[in-house]
């Protein structure tokens, strides 16, 4: 795994990323860095142990893995109400866009969390 700081200084010293052999997730943010362009949408991930804690983060959306806890950071940055049994959606496309993720660095998937929310005894 790589930030986004690898392919940024390759770029930046005229290299190439094409040329490496071994998996790349981080971004080339050059453009953004010379103020010629701006941050890319993308899904974020960070992996908080090996069993199955991780995060996923798109736009205003954090999932965390290991509970299932799913926040809109923009209506609640405290991250203190949970709005995965309300958003069983977005809980299922994070959830398979983290184990994508997870099983492309490095073929492990975060199979050890819990069910979604919608299955969740409450």
């Amino acid at each position: 795994m790589t930030m986004d700081l690898l392919p940024t200084l390759v770029a930046l010293a005229g290299g190439s990323m094409a040329a490496s052999p071994s998996v790349c997730d981080g971004v080339n943010l050059a453009s953004v860095l010379m103020g010629k362009g701006r941050l890319p949408e993308r899904t974020l991930f960070w992996r908080q142990s090996k069993k199955g804690g991780g995060v996923a983060r798109r736009g205003d959306w954090k999932l965390f893995l290991r509970t299932g806890e799913l926040f809109h950071l923009g209506e609640d940055i405290g991250e203190a109400r949970d709005r995965a049994a309300a958003q069983t959606e977005v809980v299922a496309q994070l959830r398979a866009a983290y184990d994508v993720w997870s099983s492309a660095v490095d073929g492990t998937a975060a199979t050890s969390g819990p069910p979604p929310a919608a299955e969740k005894k409450g």
